[in-house]
């Protein structure tokens, strides 16, 4: 109680929570060309080519797959990228060029019967220490817990993440806020800067304090050993490549998370 009533004084109000929230999200401009990858609604995310065409091969780790693999598949055949797999909610996947691995777990904070860590998913699946690696996942809200407590030693071998954040309303709540978005925001943006954002059309917005606020946010974030120290603000949202991920629903347009 003691950490809330702290931060209740030192945000003053809660906006300031919600701002500083989205702001650390907000995606930079850092020359890197992005390309789509996957569906070309629902299941299809953008990542920076210039990391692709200067590693070929690498492993992709892609929790949280259910009926939808579009993403792996293309890049594999267009990069040569390995792909692991996990997903307790489907017991096989389709076999297809490329596929290293599939594990019917949920990816957790820590491994058990029916779940596996992230750390221990990468001793497991990566072929040796020099592989590179990157991550994509839309775990249904588990993506907390899983960045909250999985060390920088261990995110930083990713040379990007992409990740699909769930439930962005609830940092209005100040429980919330300090439990679980903190920690979540502070980890993730410790070692990697966000180039790309874009909002899940499959719910509404909430509007506070002036500011649109996703339900479920797309984000790509890369290593920052790809990041020049001169950067800004990347302006140009939606991106041309952005799509709605079910056509048939109102459109959001994202820049307005950022320009009320």
């Amino acid at each position: 109680m003691w950490l809330l009533a702290g931060l209740r004084r030192k945000l003053k109000t809660p906006s300031m929570g919600v701002v500083w929230f989205l702001n650390r999200l907000r995606p930079k401009d850092l020359g890197l060309e992005l390309i789509r990858i996957g569906s070309p609604n629902d299941g299809g995310y953008l990542i920076p080519q210039a990391i692709h065409q200067e590693y070929n091969g690498g492993l992709l780790l892609s929790p949280g797959v259910a009926a939808n693999w579009d993403f792996e598949m293309e890049l594999s055949q267009k990069f040569g990228v390995d792909i692991a797999m996990c997903d307790a909610s489907i017991s096989e996947v389709q076999e297809f060029s490329g596929l290293r691995s599939f594990r019917p777990l949920w990816l957790k904070q820590r491994t058990t019967s029916d779940s596996i860590s992230l750390e221990d998913w990468i001793v497991e699946t990566r072929s040796d220490r020099g592989e590179k690696l990157f991550l994509q996942m839309d775990i249904e809200g588990f993506e907390y817990e899983v960045i909250s407590t999985t060390s920088r030693e261990v995110l930083k071998k990713f040379e990007y993440i992409v990740v699909e954040i769930h439930n962005v309303d609830m940092c209005l709540n100040l429980y919330e806020f300090v439990a679980k978005f903190l920690p979540f925001i502070r980890k993730l943006t410790k070692d990697f800067t966000p180039i790309h954002a874009h909002t899940n059309n499959c719910c509404a917005t909430v509007t506070r304090f002036g500011r649109e606020i996703p339900v479920v946010l797309e984000l790509t974030l890369v290593n920052n050993r790809w990041v020049d120290k001169n950067t800004s603000i990347y302006e140009n949202l939606p991106h041309p490549f952005d799509a709605n991920n079910f056509p048939e629903m109102p459109s959001i347009d994202t820049s307005r998370i950022w320009n009320p």
